[in-house]
This record gives structure tokens, sequence and C-alpha cells, in this order.
């Protein structure tokens, strides 16, 4: 995201330069300053005179602060105040005390902006014809020499008041008041915050605008080249100078310095000497020896040719007004030439404003109307002013002067990306200008801006090293570069960064925000707001330093004062997506689902609304996954699933991410436990792949804090205990426990780590309407998860997962007459069967875990490496009874089946421009031991009236056997327009071993177009192979489509024809109709309860169809509701002549379910759905119809304010339905899951 970063216009960097250190002062400080010009005084209160103001020097109470002709004041004061004092001006601090006590300033004279804390103290600022109270405001104060006082309010409510009378004074609105007379109320018409907060340029990097050579443009260029194609030994000194020179504009004054030291090895003549003394002036100030550069400059300007003179005038100027601060002079009369001209605007734009350069280069352009430089640097501050039109205007003439002016085609490369959406026109813009003048650093910043806004920060981390090896000492540079560094949770790297831009210059405003923002991320908070604050104050009308002050006051929990800094971000950039998005995730994390969604939507719009490149939907990668958190907030998972699949970017992690939690439609109604419906999605290995490629890409993304209140990534560590029940209607009360533990550091590099551990027991008797059929069931799972991920470079990432679960599966059930004693022995008067009585038992282990590596050689060029570990076994005993007075049988089915599979995978992700490949190699083998002892025996009594066994039928089988699995594939993702997708991909696959032997290659073909805004249409197809272990690096469905579940055999596979219209009608109202036709070969279907019955190898049925259509409807309600709606017909065959649903539907594929639900969201922590979920008419394993049925299940969360407490509860068949989940094996009753998790 750019919005941290800076715009990058070195003119705006302050002079910021001390000349001694702050004076030590005694007691509480009322205040400090953040930033000068020059020539700022200062009287203590405890001693006479005036002395010069420091950087940072501590402001007391009855101090009094004083400005002349030329100097401005930035102060931050103890209560939160912001101000900056004009020109001309004195301010007395008469109280200012931190701790919520009212302060009080006087303003004697000239002007001040100043911006009070909402929710804070009050603050009186008195002047010699009224008083202004203010609180939680921004404001103008101005007293001219008679004493009148002039108020502009920008944000908020001022009471100004006198003897005479008060106005209360709100936002676009003034008042004036005059010595004796009553304040009165005026209007401001088209009032600009910028204007009002006292602005000016600054001179550092104003020697770059003064070249040592008169020429300028083509001709500059050309005598360059001509310089450097001659050989160096045929070069005279006066060669090397003028190259120099040159180079000075062009390849940076590093390289302007070596070749004037090779020019003063050969000797310079006298008439040489004024310009060598003049570039090493120049090259000095560069430097930042302000001192030395004074020095030569003065030298050298009173022998200087016309040409020079001019820009020579005005460079000495600059360089004495950096080395003493204190120095009062008159600028340069009389310089000639466009050069001195845009001296004289910078030197305006440094004493008065920034309009009134405007107006100096505008008056130059008059005088030379052939010189490019002059609208070039117009337009560029015009830009500064939001003054598009002009900007424009000036731009357009100075590249048609000059089609390589550096400043023009920075200042339109800014304007194409920031306003118009071309990030290709501005690249192609900066890099022209690079091509011509590879020394500019402020070039090679921009573009490193433009390369972190296409999403290609290890693009821009380069281009900004680039940009600090031509200057080391480039404060913008290492501001920013520190920037991204913290994007990358780099914390060591982004101080080092930081400790060199303070070193260049301590009070600058980027500086101090990427400052204010490391301290964040290292969850010194007290110190983030510090500097977040100084950083705002230094530069009020920087929209990002407002955004970051934003999250420290959240951080701090201070939430009156976070929506002031929103507000005023929002006021001064009221396009910045990023102040949207910050909203929307606040408002997520408060339950607030309102207003998640209308900013969500509102980040959407903004970034769209730039044109260009942003405005197509899959532009919006990160926009998509704000959406899909907020809708899904509000239980509206279509929509938010649209916006996931619809900005699914390879190149980002939280894509796979919101890829893993989407799912997929499960066609069959055969979950023994409460909750299974045939309508919400469910995440199956292909979520578990998504998440773990995911955090191939970013290991740190799911890395956040329950308790701290922070967007940005901080150390924590947290634990949570759980305890709750499961609760049936039979009266079953069965404990569960979790323990959880969650870390994050970022030292020394970021390394993230989650675990959990549960246990969990579930009971429940089961009987249908007529008695004739019951169920004793019990189970109990103990599961453990883990991960740690880890980035030890900017480029590599390694992660570490591994799940584990254990679990035992108790279940009796059977047919019978009431009040008939069960047993064996017993005699009744008559032979018929009384009783049928199943009992099974299983006991299940699974393991699986994965070590990946992820490189990225560059930002569309990725590289993972993974190895898998799969494992899982299972036993199981199957007896049933069947008992008549005299005779009986027992049949007994002992099973067990135990895989492992261990995988090698290679993975690469290579983006050229419109295109994405991603390529692969994986390999491996995995291990199937299965055996099934099955026993039949007849009981009869005897003569003694004792039960006698016989066997009838003993049959073992058991295969034992290796399989080796390799697959390869590669998918190419097109962009052929904005709003046209295509995807093709080649899978080749290969089992062999044993009784297997596949060797298939399986294509997938996808589009997706959005024909109109709001519209999608995406259409598939998928030839899907069973996947031998729950991993992988392969790309999962296409254009976003995820086939429907369809369980398969080792050989088995499934073709896939999909089809769906996503539609956002209104910013209330989606609709998404989802169509799939599957055929598959070796299905391996699950029985809820009955002996599993499945192969591995050959499957249960051989080959099948489903057909699955359903439409989804979302409406927002508002006031926290949301309303969803799903309908779907399926339609199945079963093409296996042996199975028993031969010619009719497949075992448990419903003929149509729906689901009716309602969520309300609530900011005091709590989140609730009741659904009503329909499973239509469908057969059971023996061909035998099962009715459809309604269940009314309800959900709900509530978590604390302060996080500490979460409360999960959820209850299933509220209504107590009777259903059959299989023939004569009863759907469970109505259920109640209760969890409540205690956080520390």
């Amino acid at each position: 995201m750019t919005g941290w970063w800076a715009v990058g216009f070195a003119l705006l960097l302050s002079c910021g330069t001390a000349l001694a250190e702050p004076v030590t002062r005694a007691g509480a400080p009322a205040g400090a300053v953040i930033a000068r010009k020059t020539g700022e005084e200062i009287r203590f209160v405890e001693k006479d005179g005036w002395q010069i103001v420091d950087l940072a020097q501590d402001v007391v109470n009855g101090d009094v602060l004083r400005t002349n002709a030329t100097g401005q004041l930035a102060i931050l004061f103890a209560d939160r105040t912001q101000m900056r004092l004009g020109r001309n001006s004195t301010l007395l601090v008469r109280d200012v005390k931190s701790g919520g006590a009212d302060a009080e300033l006087s303003l004697q004279s000239g002007s001040l902006w100043a911006r009070a804390e909402r929710g804070g103290a009050g603050l009186k600022v008195e002047t010699p014809a009224a008083t202004a109270a203010i609180r939680g405001t921004d404001w103008t104060l101005s007293v001219d020499a008679g004493g009148r006082t002039s108020l502009n309010v920008l944000d908020g409510t001022v009471e100004l008041s006198n003897s005479a009378g008060s106005v209360s004074v709100t936002r676009g609105e003034g008042a004036v008041a005059a010595i004796g007379q009553a304040p009165r109320k005026i209007i401001i018409t088209n009032s600009d915050d910028r204007e009002q907060m006292l602005y000016y340029l600054g001179l550092r990097d104003s020697f770059g605008m003064l070249p040592a050579s008169p020429l300028s443009g083509p001709a500059l260029l050309d005598r360059h080249r001509a310089l450097t194609e001659r050989p160096p030994e045929a070069r005279s000194a006066a060669d090397w100078l003028e190259l120099a020179e040159t180079r000075f504009s062009i390849e940076g004054y590093r390289a302007a310095e070596a070749a004037l030291a090779e020019a003063e090895r050969r000797g310079l003549s006298p008439a040489l000497r004024p310009r060598a003394d003049y570039l090493a002036g120049l090259i000095d100030a560069s430097y930042g020896r302000y001192r030395q550069a004074a020095e030569k400059i003065g030298r050298a300007s009173g022998r200087l040719d016309a040409a020079r003179r001019g820009a020579a005038a005005y460079a000495g100027y600059f360089a004495r007004a950096l080395a003493e601060p204190t120095r009062v002079e008159a600028p340069p009369a009389g310089a000639g030439g466009a050069q001195a001209v845009a001296a004289a605007a910078l030197t305006t734009g440094f004493r008065q404003s920034i309009r009134a350069a405007i107006d100096v280069l505008k008056q130059g352009e008059a005088r030379y109307p052939q010189d490019a430089l002059l609208p070039a640097m117009r337009g560029k501050i015009a830009l500064v002013l939001n003054d598009q039109a002009q900007a424009e205007e000036a731009l357009g003439r100075a590249l048609a002067l000059d089609p390589d002016q550096p400043i023009a085609l920075e200042a339109r490369a800014d304007l194409k990306a920031s306003r118009q959406g071309d990030l290709k026109g501005a690249e192609a813009d900066l890099r022209r200008a690079l091509a011509a003048y590879p020394g500019d650093t402020n070039l090679l910043n921009s573009l490193a801006l433009l390369q972190s806004a296409k999403g290609e920060p290890l693009a821009a981390m380069e281009t900004l090293r680039q940009a600090l090896a031509l200057d080391p000492g480039g404060a913008l540079e290492h501001a920013n570069l520190a920037i991204l560094l913290l994007d990358a949770s780099r914390i060591p790297a982004a101080r080092a960064e930081i400790d060199a831009a303070t070193a260049a210059d301590p009070g600058f405003d980027i500086l101090l925000v990427a400052r204010g923002r490391y301290h964040l991320q290292t969850g010194e908070t007290d110190k983030a707001l510090d500097d977040l604050l100084a950083g705002s104050v230094a530069n009020p009308a920087y929209a990002q330093a407002q955004l970051m002050l934003a999250l420290a006051h959240y951080a701090r929990g201070e939430r009156v004062a976070y929506e002031q800094a929103m507000d005023n971000a929002e006021r001064i950039d009221p396009n910045d997506p990023a102040i949207a998005s910050v909203r929307a995730a606040v408002a997520a994390q408060d339950f607030d689902s309102d207003a998640a969604v209308r900013q969500a939507q509102k980040y959407l719009k903004l970034e769209r609304q730039r044109g260009g490149e942003f405005a197509a939907l899959g532009a919006q990668q990160e926009a998509g996954s704000v959406l899909k958190t907020a809708f899904t907030l509000q239980g509206l998972t279509a929509w938010g699933n649209y916006y996931g699949d619809a900005t699914f970017d390879p190149f980002t992690g939280t894509a796979y991410l919101d890829q893993s939690l989407r799912g997929s439609a499960n066609p069959f109604a055969n979950a023994l436990l409460p909750g299974g419906n045939g309508v919400d999605q469910v995440t199956d290995v292909g979520g578990y792949s998504g998440f773990l490629q995911g955090l191939l890409l970013s290991p740190q993304m799911i890395s956040s804090s329950a308790l701290q209140h922070t967007l940005l990534p901080a150390p924590f560590l947290e634990g949570t205990l759980g305890a709750g029940l499961n609760l049936s209607r039979s009266g079953h009360q069965e404990w569960i426990k979790s323990a959880e533990i969650d870390g994050y550091s970022n030292l020394p590099f970021p390394i993230s780590l989650s675990g959990s551990i549960t246990w969990e027991d579930q009971g429940e008797t089961r009987e249908d309407p007529s008695g004739l059929n019951a169920l004793d069931l019990s189970s109990a799972l103990r599961s453990a998860n883990g991960f740690i991920t880890a980035s030890p470079t900017e480029n590599d990432r390694i992660i570490a997962l591994v799940q584990t679960s254990r679990s035992s599966t108790l279940n009796g059930g059977g047919s019978f007459l009431p009040d008939v004693p069960i047993d064996l022995t017993a005699a009744t008067p008559a032979a018929i069967a009384i009783l049928t009585q199943n009992e099974n038992k299983t006991e299940a282990e699974e393991l699986k875990a994965a070590l990946g590596w992820s490189h990225s050689f560059g930002d569309t060029n990725v590289l993972n490496a993974a190895l898998f570990y799969d494992q899982s076994s299972s036993d199981s005993l199957s007896t049933s009874y069947a008992i008549t007075d005299l005779l009986g049988t027992i049949d007994q089915n002992t099973s067990s089946n135990a895989s492992k599979s261990y995988m090698a995978a290679l993975g690469h992700l290579y983006g050229m421009g419109d295109l994405t490949l991603r390529t692969g190699v994986e390999g491996g083998f995995f291990d199937i031991d299965a055996s099934t002892h099955y026993q039949s025996l007849l009981v009869s009594v005897d003569a003694n009236d004792q039960p006698v066994f016989e066997p009838i039928i003993d049959t073992l089988s058991e295969v034992s056997f290796r399989v080796t699995a390799a697959k390869a594939y590669v998918d190419a993702l097109y962009e052929a327009t904005p709003h046209l997708k295509l995807e093709a991909g080649l899978f080749g696959r290969v089992y062999q071993g044993g009784p297997i032997d596949v060797q298939r290659l399986e294509p997938r073909l996808g589009i997706a177009w959005e024909p109109v805004d709001g519209q999608w249409l995406r259409a598939g197809y998928l030839r899907e192979g069973f996947l031998s272990t729950t991993s992988t690096l392969a790309p999962l469905g296409v254009v976003g489509l995820q086939s429907n579940i369809v369980p398969l055999a080792i050989e088995g596979y499934k073709d896939t024809l999909a089809f769906r219209w996503d539609g956002q009608w209104t910013d209330r109202f989606f609709t998404a109709v989802d169509v799939q036709h599957q055929e598959a070969r070796q299905l391996s279907i699950d029985d809820p309860f009955l002996s599993p019955g499945t192969s591995l190898v050959a499957g249960d049925i051989a080959r099948g169809s489903i057909d699955r259509a359903a439409i989804t409807a979302n409406y927002v309600i508002g006031y926290g509701f949301g309303l969803s709606g799903t309908y779907g017909r399926l339609h199945s065959r079963d093409d296996d002549s042996d199975s028993a649903t031969h010619g009719g539907s497949l075992p448990y594929v419903p003929d149509e379910v729906g689901q009716v639900a309602l969520t309300f969201v609530n900011p005091i922590g709590l989140s609730t759905t009741l659904a009503g979920n329909y499973t239509g008419t469908r057969r059971g394993r023996d061909g035998a119809d099962l009715d459809g049925y309604w269940t009314l299940d309800a959900g709900l969360t509530y978590q604390t304010p302060d996080r500490h407490l979460d409360l999960t509860l959820a209850a299933y068949n509220l209504l107590d339905e009777d259903f059959a989940i299989a023939t004569g094996v009863p759907g469970w009753g109505r259920s109640v899951k209760a969890l409540l998790k205690v956080r520390f």
C-alpha cells in the first residue's frame, strides 16, 4: 500500500539545521520545537534577552517565541496541541500542562495554525482584541498591526469572545474582532486547508536546481554526450571541468566530484578557477557542508561569467542561510537568467508562501519563454497545491520545450500515477527521464514510489539503494527505504535507515512519521505517538502522517483522538483509499458491520476512480480482501467470496488465504455429527493447500494479536484457555477443553508461531419416530495444530506446519420391538426375530506435516519448495446381532487401514506483465496397508440353555503396497484486458505401484469476463485426480472456480464443467448463480454410520455424475442485519452396474437444498446467526429413499470490550426435527455446543 509513502517532493523539505544543542530546562516542559526555518528566537522565562531557538528545544510556561520576516516554527505542546507559528509572530506560553488541564497561550502578533485534540484539555488563546476558546478543532488565528484578530475554523467549533460579546464559529466559518468591538462572524469561501497551514518551500535540495553549467535541456545532454564519448586521455583540464559541470546535473554530485578532481590534477588555469570553485561549492552543499560551500561560492561569485553569475548569487545565499540559520540577509537582487528566476522562486517560497513562488515563476516564464525549467517547476508546485489544471498546463508547456525535462517528467509521472491510474505511462516517463539524467535521485525516489504502488517492493528497495549510492546522505531516500523495510517487518534494517535519515535531517517530517511507525511495530506506543505528533505538526497537510497518528491513538485505545486524526486525514485528502481501508479494518474489529461494509465499498470506489490500471476490479486485490472480510462479518459469504475471487493475485499471500477460506460445495448429505448442510461451503484438502501457499508468500499474514488494538504487526505473545460443553437432547453432557498460544516477534527477523490443543467429547442417544431404530453415539476427539514461520532475509521465507488428531467413535444402534428383553438366552413363545443390533467402534489417527521454503528472485519471480508428510490410520470393529428366541447370528468385521505419504514439491511463479506462469513438479511415494477380517457366527442354545457359537464364514484379506507418485504442471493466467482473464493449465499425473497404474493428463481451461461493472461471468473446465497428500503447491481451481467436492479413489478422477455468474446489483443486493456438471470415475463415498466400506484402490462406485445448480442472494438490511438465501437443485446418477443404487441417484446426494439465514452484528461485540436449512430427498447406500428435512440452527459469538473473553454458542436442530441420515440411522436431535475462552 503506497499510502504510507511520502509524495517524494524534495522541495518541501525544511532546512532543519540546528546550530547547537538545545538548552536544558528545569521543570516540566510545556512543549518542544519540532521544525524551524531561520532567525526564530526564544526568550526564556528565567532570564532576559532573546536567543536563537534550536530544533528540539523544550519550551516551558512563561517563555516567549517569536519569528522574523522569514521565520516559522512548528511546536508540539505537552497537551498534544500542534501549532505552526507564521512569519513576524510573537507567542507567549502562559500555562500548558499535560494531564488534562486547560492550556493558555497569548498570540501578541502575527499568525498561527493549530490543531487541538478532541476529548483533550481545553485551550484559550488570547489576542489584543479577543480570546479564542478551543476544544478539539483545527483553526487559524492572526493579529494585524492594529491588534485586529481574525479567526478561521477548519474543523470543529471555536468560541471567540471579548468584553463586548462572543460568537461561536464552526467549520467553514470565520470571525473578526477589533479592540473594543464585539466579534462578528464571516463565511469563508473555498477554504483550502493546505493554504491555511503556513507552508513554505525549503532550501536543502535547492542546489540540485542550480546547475553548474549554463546549458540546459538538449544542449546540456548533447554536450555531456560529446564529452563522455571523447577518450579520457584526450580530454583537457577544461574538458574535465566542463564534464564535471554536466555530470553534476546528469550523473550526480559524486560523479561530478570525480571529474573535478581529475581536472584539478591536470591543472586549471586562473580563468577556469572560478568555475571550479563554484562547482566545488555546489558539491560541498550537496554533502551538507554548507560553511565550506558558502566560502567557495563566495570566492567564485565575483569572477564568474554572466551566464553563471545569477545562479551563483542565489547558491551563495542558500549556502549562507543553511550554514547560519540566525543570519538575516536580503535575497540577491538583479540576478539574471532562467536559473536565477528558479532560485528566486525557491527563495520566495521559503520566505513567503508556495503560492507566491508560483507567481515568480509565471513572471519568469514571460521573460524566458523558451526555458523549460520554469514551467516544469510551476507544474510540480501546482501539484503540491492540488491545482491539477495548472499542473497539466505547465507540464505540457515544459515538455513541449524539452521532452526530456526531468522535473516535468517526474511531475507528469506523479500526475499519471496518482490522478489517472496510468502506472505504465508514469513508469515510461520516469525511465525516459532517468535515461537522460541517471544521477537524479529525485527521479529514482519517484520510481521507487511507483514500483511500490505497482506491488513491487523488492524492486522499490533496490531503486532506493541505487539513489543512496549516488547520495548517501539523502534523508528522503533513507526514510522511504525505512518505510518499505517496515512493510516487510525488517525492523533492524529499518532502524538503520531511520538513524541515517536522522543524521541527515533530524526534523524531517517523513522521517518522524517513519520513526513513529517503527515504534508502533516494536510495540512502543508512547514513543510512536510522540514522533507521529511531531511529524504531523512538521507537515500538517501530510495525510499519511494523520493516518499513522490515528493508528497510534487506536493502539493506545484513544478512540476520540483516533477519529479526529482519521477525519483530519480524510479532510486533507478525501480521495485517499487508504483512509477508508483503515476505517473498514477497525470497524470489522469493532463488530460494526455496517461501517465495515460501507468503508470497504468506499475503499474500492476510491481505488477504482483513480482510473487507468486501477479501474478494473481485478486490479484491487487488497480492496477485495477487505471487502471479503466485511461481507463475511455480515454473514454474506457469497458476496465476500466474489471479491476474493475477482481480485486474486498469485503473488499475494492473502489472496491464497481468501481462496482457502472459500472452500467448495459438498453435494453429499452424509454428515453424522450435528451441523452439516448442503449449502455452506466446506474447506477441503485444497483449503489447506491454499493456506500453506499463502504462508509461503506472506508468512506473517495471520500473525495478529487478539488483545492489542493494532493494524500493524507488533510483537506479542498470547495464550488462551477454553472450556465448554456439548449438550444433546438425550441428556448427554460432554466436555470441551482447549488451549492455544500465538506469538510474533520481529527481532532478529520476523518470526510467528501458533499452536492449539483441543479435547472434545460428544454423546447422544438417537431414536426415530417409530421407536424401532435407535443409535447410541459417543465420540472423543483429541487434536493439536501448530505452525511456525520465519523470514530470515528480505527474499526468503520458511514455514513449518503440523496437524495431528486422534479420534475414537463408538456407535450402537438397531431395530427392536418395545419391552422385549435383550438376552441371547431368553426364550419367547414364538420363533420370530425380535431384535437387530449394530455396534461400531473406530479408532483413527492422522498426522500431516509440511516444511516449506520460498525465495523471491524478484517481485514476480518466486521459487517455492516444500516437503510434505501425511500419515493416517484407522482401526474399526463392527459387530451386528440378529436374534430370535432360539437362534441368532453375530457378524463381526475388523478392518485396519494405514497410509503414509512422503512428497517433495517444487513450484515456480513468474510474472511477465499481464501473463503469469505457474509451473512445478511434485513427487514421492505413499504406502498403503489394509486388512479386513470378516467372521459370521451362528448362535444357538444347547440342552443346558447355554449359547453355542458356530462359525459360518471366516475370511481374511490383506493388502500392502507402495505407490510411486509424480505430478508436473504448467498453468498460465493471462489478463487480456482489465475486464477479461484467461487461464489454461495442464497437469500430468502418474501413480504406479501394486495394483495401481495411473498415467493421465489433466487439462483445465477457464475464462472470466466482466462485461459491465458489477457483473462477473466465469466458465471453466477442470479434470482433477486423487491427491496423494493433503498438500500441494499446484494452482487450485481455474479463474477462481473450484470444483464441488467428490471423494475419489486413487485411480479416480473427475471432470467438472463450471459456470458462475456473480452480480452486484446495488450496494445492498448481490446474487450468484453457480452451475456445475461433474463426471467422476472411481468414487469413494463415506458412509455416515456403517463401516466405511471405501476403498482407496477400487472405490465404491465405478462411475457417476452430479449436476448442481444453485442461486444465492445476499442483502444488506442495515442496522447490523444481513440476509442471505440459497436454493439449489441437484441431479445425480449412479452408472455402476454393480452398485445398489445403479440407475438412480448417487448415495446421499439430495434432489434439492436450501438455506435462509439472518445475521445480526452489533458493536457491543455480538454476532449471531439464525439459519433454516433444507435437505431434500436422497437415497441411502442400500438404495432406500430418505425423506427430506428442515433444521433450524443458530450461532452466537460474544467478545468482551477488552477482548479477554470469547463466548461461542452453537445450536443445531432447534425444533428437534426427526430425520434419518442413512437407512435406519436417525439424525441428530436438538444439540448445543458452548465454549468460553479466556485470553491472556
